[in-house]
């Protein structure tokens, strides 16, 4: 029998067995370490930006502040910066009588369907700041009885003179519309959002120009 055909079988012993247990529990562990970074979703940056003596942070999608509205400290939050809606234009003027009753939320429910998410969007956003901030009675209504979603509804729109209202229009570029008792808030996409930030900023007096109180009418 030559040295090929021979075969020497070696046996490891219970000891050696056990240290390579030992060795791929490491080499598992080393790579654990290496792959939880990179499988753990990073923890989002906190970006802070002061603005006219108000110190906004993000750690998320908007943007909060402190302030103080009406003898109350709150802390409303926004899509965007003042920096990035001052230039929306506020043309008009509100009646005094604004918001000392039921504010109406409203919108054309025969609209782009492709705007309706960022419309909800709006609405929630303005709705909240009216009730905890101004601690004004809000209600959503349609400006027209074409969908379900109307049928129990308030029918309210800017020509409800006796009523006051915020009509909600998806299209064109950001603008604020006052008109005695109607604020429509203009703007397509994402460029609505700016005109209910522009709003809520002069409501809280963070944007000193056009500010907008629910029974004062507009400074320039």
């Amino acid at each position: 029998m030559n040295s090929e055909e021979k075969k020497v079988k070696v046996k490891l012993k219970p000891k050696h067995w056990f240290y390579i247990f030992v060795l791929l529990l490491i080499a598992v562990f080393i790579t654990t370490l290496y792959l939880i970074p990179k499988i753990m979703p990073a923890k989002p940056k906190v970006q802070q930006v002061e603005y006219n003596y108000f110190k906004f942070t993000k750690a998320g999608p908007v943007w909060d502040t402190l302030v103080k509205y009406d003898g109350k400290l709150l802390q409303p939050s926004f899509r965007f910066l003042p920096t990035e809606v001052e230039d929306v234009p506020i043309k008009g003027k509100l009646n005094e009588t604004f918001g000392e009753e039921v504010i109406y939320l409203t919108f054309d429910p025969l609209g782009n369907p492709r705007e309706f998410q960022t419309l909800t969007i709006g609405v929630s956003e303005m709705g909240m700041n009216i009730v905890k901030g101004l601690e004004r009675e809000i209600e959503a209504a349609c400006t027209i009885n074409e969908t379900k979603a109307c049928f129990n509804r308030s029918i309210v729109s800017c020509e409800n003179t006796e009523k006051s209202v915020i009509f909600f229009n998806p299209a064109g570029e950001p603008e604020v519309i006052l008109d005695e008792k109607c604020i429509e808030l203009r703007g397509s996409g994402f460029d609505l959002l700016k005109s209910v930030d522009r709003v809520l900023y002069a409501w809280y007096g963070i944007l000193k120009k056009n500010t907008i109180t629910p029974r004062v009418q507009p400074q320039n």
